[in-house]
């Protein structure tokens, strides 16, 4: 069988939109919607990000498949470890259920039909995988067109298996030209929003300033109900949190140890220059230690919320804290741009945070000096007037008395100069 570009009339529309239009997510779903149209209920297209996650950015078939997938990211080790079991077909990998490793994930509908054991030998299984695993010219693997749940309910023969191998090699220019104008498009969305971050906080003189200012900015920014910022310096802990309940108690018992066990992951991450992203699907790095990840996900489901974008605070050697951004189950999953984003403002506020600190050890030097003054000036003015008085009181008792004028005078003015000094003192 002889297969021809033009016969692909979905990718000439989304080829023709892409140049008239530009780039959106709908063209992205003309595809999938075009290697449905080849003869499958479902199909989902995934693409590489810088995490090394490939990120779902189509899906077309059954709405539930959808809202579970979309957004969503499947690891390169996971992936491996299917295609390693996959027969291959020509371009494409096919994954027999019986062969998929117990660590793989998919979709299933609840209602997908599985196949009696006198079923034809070609049948379908619902966990069965197909996919179109589709590199650039320089042989890496870039993008991901899984297909599912055939309309026959059969195995695909050869000439569909040709056709799909096909429409994905045609659709992989497509799919990166269309993918790469929507990510520039959101870089230059979150360049705005962390410039307005970066210009707000460095405007700010104290820790609590910086911290206010900066939670702000990136709650307004940033599709999260929670934001926290935190400063965990000179052993005080500060922080700055809008959004989520009011009874979190960081001076209780367990408010000391979530901060603690939240201080260790971050300096952690700080150096080794990494981000922590923590959901129940998901999880970076993936060598979290195992009580971090089983707390957060109880803190997060604390707040009826199950994902986390941690990024510390740092500058040079020291994490100096950490932001923390939280979403709900029904917002999409971080993608690799947010998280870059978030992980270089960790950097950037590193050195407001540190000038802030500094300012703020100034400000409690300055108030402890004026604290001491001022209790050395009271301690001192209560005895000189005492002092004074008893000069006085001597001077009334032997009026005339060659012998103890000059002392009494020496020590009622030795008096006044150091009452004087006293009141200079409290006047600083």
């Amino acid at each position: 069988m002889t297969i021809v570009d033009d016969t692909f009339p979905t990718l000439d529309r989304v080829e023709s939109e892409l140049d008239s239009a530009g780039p959106s997510f709908g063209l992205l779903e003309l595809v999938t919607d075009g290697a449905c149209a080849l003869g499958f209920q479902i199909a989902a297209l995934a693409v590489r990000r810088d995490t090394g996650e490939f990120e779902y950015v189509a899906v077309s078939g059954y709405a539930e498949v959808r809202a579970e997938m979309i957004g969503s990211h499947l690891t390169l080790a996971r992936l491996g470890a299917e295609l390693e079991v996959a027969e291959q077909w020509g371009p494409l990998r096919y994954v027999p259920h019986e062969r998929k490793p117990d660590s793989a994930e998919g979709w299933t509908r609840p209602d997908a039909v599985v196949p009696g054991p006198d079923a034809e030998t070609d049948a379908w299984h619902p966990d069965d995988l197909l996919v179109a695993p589709v590199s650039d010219s320089a042989g890496e693997l870039r993008a991901l067109l899984f297909v599912d749940q055939p309309v026959d309910g059969r195995v695909p023969a050869p000439a569909l298996r040709e056709v799909l191998a096909a429409y994905a090699d045609r659709a992989l220019a497509i799919v990166l030209r269309t993918d790469a104008e929507l990510r520039m498009r959101d870089q230059a969305r979150l360049a705005v929003l962390a410039r307005a971050v970066r210009r707000r906080a460095a405007t700010q003189r104290t820790v609590a300033d910086v911290l206010d200012e900066s939670a702000a900015a990136l709650r307004e920014g940033f599709d999260a109900p929670i934001v926290s910022v935190r400063s965990h310096v000179d052993g005080r802990l500060r922080h700055r949190r809008l959004g989520g309940p009011r009874d979190h108690d960081d001076h209780s018992v367990a408010g000391q140890q979530r901060n603690d066990l939240t201080a260790t992951m971050t300096s952690r991450l700080w150096h080794r220059g990494e981000v922590a992203v923590i959901s129940t699907r998901r999880q970076l790095p993936v060598d979290l230690p195992a009580e971090t990840i089983a707390e957060t996900r109880r803190q997060l489901d604390l707040v009826g919320m199950n994902m986390l974008l941690a990024a510390p605070i740092g500058l040079d050697d020291e994490c100096l804290g950490g932001i923390y951004l939280i979403r709900g189950a029904d917002a999409h999953e971080w993608t690799d741009l947010e998280i870059a984003t978030i992980a270089q403002l960790g950097r950037d506020l590193g050195r407001p945070l540190h000038t802030a600190r500094l300012f703020d050890r100034e400000q409690r030097l300055a108030e402890e000096k004026e604290r001491l003054i001022s209790t050395m000036a009271h301690e001192l003015k209560n005895p000189l007037t005492a002092v004074q008085g008893h000069a006085e009181i001597i001077e009334d008792l032997v009026p005339g008395h060659s012998g103890l004028t000059g002392p009494l005078q020496g020590l009622t003015g030795a008096a006044s100069r150091i009452e004087s000094i006293v009141t200079d003192l409290l006047l600083l």
